[in-house]
């Protein structure tokens, strides 16, 4: 089998070069989509497996990353594993991602990063927030249904009609390939940035997860998510209550959210 990096990537900083050098170990080929970054992105490392694409405007996360697995296609590889640029992924825990593709164990794996104990409480509780949200929307329940480290049979993701936007795409994926492809998880290491580590998320990343529900169950979403979105435009707090677990998105700016245990 061969295997394909794809890393998106935005106005990044230096650790996106130890990234690519640390996953370069590891794939045959790494495709670097640079999504209209202002200064446009030139890698450090000068090796012919490394293909660069360049968006001309910034297209968000979902354009990108369905634009390396096309270009991953046309490049002959047979999985793909998608990858963040900003150091919070591990490349080395590509192997593990290989190893249970080619072993036949699921046709899309996904990582899950609270399965690491030094991630935040508040981080968590998102992360569980999400899990029953998408298992009450699915009837499929994951750990992590947003982590973006995640590898697959090219061909069967292929398959699947993906119209989400920005990282609406990863809910998306996830929503359809369960039940038609096999769908595995797998324990990830992470390194958590100041702000998630404080329990920051911006506006675009709450408005962007709650699109991907349309494609995933459009009569739900408009049952679940519509105070929810109303809030969000109003630029209210947001409260929600998962298993006995209070969560409260409290706006700090007019672009960013707090997010706190208990209501």
């Amino acid at each position: 089998m061969t295997f394909a990096a794809i890393i998106p990537v935005f106005n990044p900083d230096n650790v996106v070069h130890d990234v690519i050098s640390e996953t370069a170990r590891h794939v045959h080929t790494i495709i670097i989509v640079d999504d209209g970054s202002t200064s446009p992105y030139i890698p450090s490392l000068n090796d012919e497996k490394v293909i660069l694409l360049r968006n001309e405007t910034n297209q968000g996360y979902a354009s990108a990353v369905k634009r390396g697995i096309e270009r991953a296609s046309e490049a002959g590889a047979d999985c793909f594993v998608t990858l963040d640029g900003d150091g919070e992924h591990d490349p080395d825990d590509i192997p593990m991602f290989k190893t249970m593709l080619r072993a036949g164990y699921a046709d899309l794996i996904i990582g899950n990063r609270y399965a690491d104990t030094g991630v935040p409480s508040a981080k968590k509780a998102i992360a569980e927030a999400v899990s029953q949200h998408f298992e009450y929307m699915t009837g499929y329940k994951y750990f992590d249904p947003l982590c973006g480290f995640r590898a697959a049979h090219l061909p069967s993701i292929r398959k699947l009609s993906l119209g989400a936007s920005g990282f609406g795409l990863c809910i998306e994926l996830l929503a359809k390939a369960s039940g038609r492809l096999r769908v595995g998880e797998l324990p990830i290491a992470t390194k958590i940035s100041d702000n998630k580590a404080e329990g920051i998320v911006t506006r675009k990343e709450l408005s962007d997860n709650l699109r991907a529900w349309e494609g995933v169950n459009e009569k739900l979403m408009n049952e679940v998510c519509c105070e929810t979105w109303y809030k969000l435009k109003s630029g209210d707090a947001i409260d929600l209550r998962y298993d006995g677990c209070d969560v409260r998105f409290e706006p700090v700016d007019p672009t960013t959210y707090r997010v706190t245990l208990g209501a």
